[in-house]
This record gives structure tokens, C-alpha cells and sequence, in this order.
């Protein structure tokens, strides 16, 4: 016997009148409105075809005079969820398939290491003698120091946005029902059941789905959080 289970959620959220960021800011880079969960941060301005700028003097990337750039959103663009159950004879086979597909998370625990130099970006920018920028060599110290902000606030927000678009099993669970040997146990059951066990796909160098805390402000940030558990357990079941 197979059952087939599938889950397709689309959230759109809109601010239409709370006024955190009123209608016509400049702040919303011709965005109607503003959203939940929209961050900010400092920007590398662009010239009118989209190319970066870079200081004549210094040689380092130009970037905003202040961390109010629009720079993306946390919220998912939509989650997938599938789920299959296979039965045959006394065995039970299932597994949960979850999928977030679009949405970013800041890391602060990214600008932290490079700040540090103990980021392996840095370290291979190290071992090349520098980063090359527009033709121009630049010290991997001074290159990191400054797109990091010294691990404070000013931070290049493109360098340590990533996307949470991430696909991993859920759940795997596999089990048997032991045939009734007393009249005092009608069903007793065994299973096996994983949780979190790995990813198909992710593309931060974390798990995209820790965040810095629970409250409203903490979404889409992340910063030095445990990393996620995986976790394997046993769950014995009797029916009197």
C-alpha cells in the first residue's frame, strides 16, 4: 500500500498601514510597500549599467553611506513539503521530504570570521597574496576588515546574505508490528525513527533555518547558533 502526501504553502505578507516605513521612502527602492522581515543593511553602489564603483585611492569597493539599503527579504518566496508511506506485510517505510525555497539570512557569524581571518575565504585570499579587485591587488587583512566593519555594523550586506532555499529528509521512520502472541497486547509495534538526517540541497555554508532568536526581529539572522541536531530514536507502542 503507498500513500502520497504532498504540502505547498505560498505566504505573502504586505505592510499596507503601520507605517514603519511609510509609502513613497526612498528606503523601498520603488517598492510600494514595505514587508515583514525586510532587511537593511549597507549596499555597494553601482554605476548605471550595475557595476561596482571602487575607491581611486584605496582601491576597496564604494559602499553606502549608511546601513538603510534594501537588500532582500527572509520570508520564503513558498514551502514544499512531500511525504510517502509504504506498507507491506507487517513493515511500515515512511519519509517526510521538506523543502523552503527563496528568502535570505544575514550571518553574523560569516562577518565575524572574516574579520577575524579565520574564514576560509580569507585564509585562500592569504595564501594568494590579496584580493584582486578591478585590476588592483588589495591586502587580504585590509579587504576583510573592511567588508566585515571590523565584525560591527556597516558590513557589506551582499558578503554575508545567503539564500535559505534549502531541501533535506525531515523525517525517515521505519517499522514493524509484531503478530498478536497474547490475547493481554492486541497491537505492539516497533519503530526506527530519524529526524533532520541531512540535506539534498542548501546553499548557505549553515542550516538557513536557525535564527537568531524567536522574536520578530531575530528572523533572518543568524549568529554563532548550535548547529542543528540530527537525531535517531526508538519508539516501542502497545495497544491493551
Amino acid at each position: 500500500m503507498l500513500t502520497t502526501d504532498r504540502f505547498v504553502l505560498n505566504n505573502t505578507n504586505r505592510l499596507t498601514n503601520l507605517f514603519l516605513i511609510r509609502p513613497g521612502s526612498t528606503l523601498l527602492n520603488g517598492r510600494k510597500y514595505g514587508s515583514f522581515y525586510d532587511l537593511y543593511g549597507k549596499a555597494y553602489v553601482r554605476d548605471d549599467n550595475g557595476n561596482m564603483t571602487y575607491n581611486e585611492t584605496t582601491g576597496l569597493p564604494v559602499l553606502s553611506g549608511v546601513d538603510d539599503q534594501y537588500v532582500g527579504n527572509a520570508n520564503p518566496d513558498f514551502l514544499l513539503n512531500f511525504n510517502n508511506q509504504f506498507t507491506y506485510k507487517n513493515f511500515t517505510f515512511s519519509f517526510l521530504i521538506d523543502g523552503r525555497f527563496g528568502g535570505l539570512v544575514a550571518s553574523s557569524t560569516e562577518q565575524w570570521l572574516d574579520y577575524k581571518g579565520l574564514s576560509k575565504r580569507s585564509g585562500e585570499a592569504r595564501d594568494a597574496g590579496g584580493v584582486m579587485l578591478n585590476g588592483k591587488l588589495i591586502d587580504a587583512q585590509t579587504y576583510y576588515k573592511y567588508i566585515s566593519a571590523n565584525a560591527d555594523y556597516g558590513a557589506a550586506a551582499d558578503e554575508y546574505l545567503f539564500s535559505s532555499t534549502n531541501v533535506r529528509l525531515r523525517e525517515l521512520a521505519i517499522g514493524f508490528k509484531f503478530p498478536q502472541f497474547t490475547k493481554a497486547v492486541r497491537n505492539l509495534s516497533l519503530s526506527l525513527i530519524g529526524r533532520n538526517l541531512f540535506f539534498f540541497k542548501r546553499d548557505a555554508p549553515f542550516d538557513p533555518e536557525l535564527a537568531l532568536g524567536t522574536t520578530t526581529e531575530s528572523q533572518g539572522f543568524e549568529s554563532f547558533q548550535i548547529p542543528s541536531a540530527r537525531s535517531w530514536g526508538l519508539t516501542l507502542r502497545a495497544g491493551l
